[in-house]
């Protein structure tokens, strides 16, 4: 069987830890847990890797996973990304896949990139996301900072979603990833080419080798029916939930989940309204984009000076 790489789509704290988790329970699936390779690729947009370029990357991503890099080894010639990743995987399986939320953010390089790629697409309702942050993030902390940040997160990542035509790309929820589990892995084990195993639904012993905040992802190795999809009903108050609701009104209707009737808003949630459109501008957003694409050749750049330095 020959090999097929897929990645999976999110926002983040959408499950994705989950799925891969359990995906990762399948014979014949491998998937690598937030590599950075692909973001840092996306600014960078290389599509052929020199020996050079390779042991930058292998750096980077060492950072990020250094008990699953540390096999690789520079290939004395010029190789294309797909052939590093095969062997950043380092794995017989015939289905390899890649999982970082900010991925999302770089369709555009991985569909042009990576041949025959696949794409599963996890969504979750905004409300649980919102409910994540909260709990993550802020130390359960309402506030109007909470609200301007995890809200302009929520609808970046949003914006970026519906940029594209993924209809031919697999696409389920973290609700029926939990409520539906084995329907739903039966749905991505077809859409893999594989075959559904029991075991997929089962717990496992540990997270990802890369997990170093494991405390952040408690049940994502245990069964999938122990979650529990629609704790923020009970971690906001009716007036929270209406402000959340209001602010994240477009998103919860486009991801197709239900809308509750909106009380009107009061002039403090318009001001935090009016703040998160100056998040989203198209003068914030491209400055970001630069200072993220800046970021990355001076790291590459850094990289190259010590190198040489060393050489010497």
């Amino acid at each position: 069987m020959s090999k097929c790489y897929f990645f999976i789509f999110s926002f983040s704290r959408s499950g994705s830890t989950v799925l891969g988790q359990k995906l990762n329970n399948h014979s014949n699936i491998s998937v690598i847990n937030e590599s950075g390779l692909f973001t840092l690729l996306g600014f960078l947009k290389w599509k052929k890797l020199s020996p050079l370029r390779q042991r930058y990357l292998i750096n980077q991503c060492h950072k990020n996973i250094p008990d699953l890099i540390n096999h690789i080894k520079v290939i004395s010639r010029e190789i294309t990304v797909e052939d590093f990743f095969a062997k950043m995987a380092d794995s017989n399986s015939s289905r390899i896949g890649e999982k970082t939320p900010t991925n999302i953010f770089h369709c555009d390089y991985l569909i042009n990139t990576v041949n025959n790629s696949k794409y599963i697409f996890l969504r979750r309702h905004p409300l649980a996301i919102a409910n994540s942050y909260f709990d993550r993030w802020y130390e359960k902390r309402y506030s109007d900072r909470f609200l301007i940040e995890t809200v302009s997160v929520i609808k970046a990542y949003h914006r970026q979603f519906s940029r594209f035509d993924f209809k031919d790309y697999l696409h389920i929820t973290y609700e029926d990833l939990v409520t539906n589990s084995k329907h739903t892995m039966n749905s991505i084990s077809d859409y893999l080419g594989v075959s559904f195993e029991q075991h997929m639904l089962e717990e496992t012993p540990r997270l990802f080798q890369n997990s170093n905040d494991e405390q952040h992802h408690q049940d994502a190795h245990k069964k999938l029916i122990s979650q529990k999809v629609d704790r923020y009903k009970n971690t906001f108050t009716p007036k929270q939930l209406d402000e959340l609701g209001y602010l994240l009104r477009k998103e919860i209707k486009e991801l197709g989940y239900p809308t509750q009737i909106l009380k009107k808003p009061n002039p403090r949630i318009i001001r935090i309204e009016k703040k998160i459109q100056s998040n989203l501008s198209t003068f914030s957003i491209k400055k970001r984009k630069t200072i993220s694409y800046f970021k990355a050749f001076l790291s590459y750049y850094k990289f190259l000076m010590t190198y040489y330095f060393k050489l010497k």
